[in-house]
């Protein structure tokens, strides 16, 4: 996706900031349930310096039948398995935008993961911090056509910039005092000590 939320926050964030997009459309957060599951995802990078992981997903689950209570589970996995596995990582929680193909049962069940995420308690797992996408005036309508495409559930690239300087609001503030490194076009650029910013989405 060239106008994807990713591509906008490089030029959102100091360009010394590299943002690998990592995202796959019709991924599922029940795939990402363990340390191996995420190593294989992110890759084995060394997380000693200031990394951030973004975590949206939740659309397709539901719309394949995954109960709250098991995605509620899932997300807790991967933020347990993530922390284990890159333990300096900051992860960035993101609440599930609305989309028309979930039915009335999948809606009810997006609407209390949700609660979920956006209480940041997750059957004992946390984020460092949560986005609330789904409530943003600008997102929580998905028939809106300036922010959501024609299906109304995907993102447009307007609604994509507003997740970006979301995204990049909640990166800044984490941040701190950490030193910025050299900028990073492609994954096979990365080496074991730089500052990234690690995006998924469904």
């Amino acid at each position: 996706l060239q106008d994807g939320y990713p591509t906008q926050l490089r030029s959102l964030l100091n360009p010394e900031i590299a943002v690998v997009n990592i995202g796959e459309g019709g991924d599922r957060a029940e795939l990402n349930t363990d340390a191996a599951d995420v190593i294989a995802e992110l890759g084995t990078f060394d997380y000693r310096k200031n990394h951030y992981v973004i975590y949206w997903m939740g659309t397709n689950d539901l719309n394949n039948g995954r109960t709250v209570s098991e995605l509620r589970a899932d997300i807790a996995s991967w933020i347990s398995a993530t922390r284990t596995a890159y333990p300096q990582a900051k992860l960035i929680g993101c609440s599930i935008t609305p989309a028309a193909w979930l039915t009335g049962g999948e809606e009810a069940a997006r609407t209390q993961i949700n609660s979920s995420i956006t209480a940041n308690e997750i059957d004992g797992e946390s984020f460092d911090v949560v986005v609330d996408l789904a409530s943003h005036p600008k997102l929580d309508d998905n028939t809106d056509a300036t922010y959501y495409e024609s299906d109304d559930g995907h993102i447009s690239p307007a609604g994509h910039t507003v997740i970006a300087r979301e995204i990049r609001h909640e990166v800044e503030k984490l941040q701190g005092d950490y030193p910025l490194v050299k900028y990073f076009e492609s994954r096979s650029d990365i080496s074991d000590t730089d500052e990234y910013v690690f995006s998924g989405f469904d």
